[in-house]
């Protein structure tokens, strides 16, 4: 087989073609088979031609980009849930405002219990644990939020990298 690209007028791979499958572009360029299996395998990169070599460059960092996958990052771990007492707690934002109203009810009366459904089913629970979960949901996703915070300052000094990503979250 025989292997060839068109480019765009700044060298880009615009269109791959093999000879004998369809209509071949009179401006084509042969590429040899290794070159080919680069091109079609390796998508980490742009391809051009700078007129005598096939060569990749890194793809352009989207202005945010960084700063969105840390913040969707943190919000994967703000919303994945905890353990208080061996109760497993949900931390979604619904659950982050249940959790806030029950407080409220918990503060204003001391000797109230309420059926609280926990990930695994309900339980009882009494004021003063209502407030701990509080508690440990509102230090759970503060710590989300520091971590975010901490990533965001590595990536503006020029320091971080993706597997800071896996690091550091509660």
């Amino acid at each position: 087989m025989t292997f060839y690209v068109t480019t765009r007028e700044n060298g880009d791979i615009a269109t791959r073609h093999i000879k004998g499958l369809g209509q071949l572009p009179s401006n084509a360029i042969q590429l040899d088979e290794t070159d080919w299996i680069r091109l079609t395998q390796e998508n980490d990169g742009i391809w051009s031609w700078d007129g005598q070599t096939l060569v990749k460059r890194p793809h352009p960092v989207v202005e945010g980009a960084i700063e969105d996958l840390i913040a969707r990052t943190r919000y994967a771990h703000e919303i994945a849930g905890i353990l208080v007492d061996d109760w497993k707690i949900s931390t979604s934002r619904e659950g982050q405002a249940l959790v806030a109203g029950a407080t409220i009810q918990a503060m204003l009366e001391p000797n109230c219990r309420i059926q609280w459904k926990t990930i695994e089913g309900f339980t009882e629970l009494d004021a003063a644990q209502i407030i701990r979960i509080a508690v440990a949901v509102r230090s759970h996703v503060q710590a989300c939020f520091d971590r975010e915070s901490v990533l965001l300052a590595t990536y503006n000094a020029g320091t971080f990298d993706e597997t800071m990503l896996t690091e550091g979250w509660p």
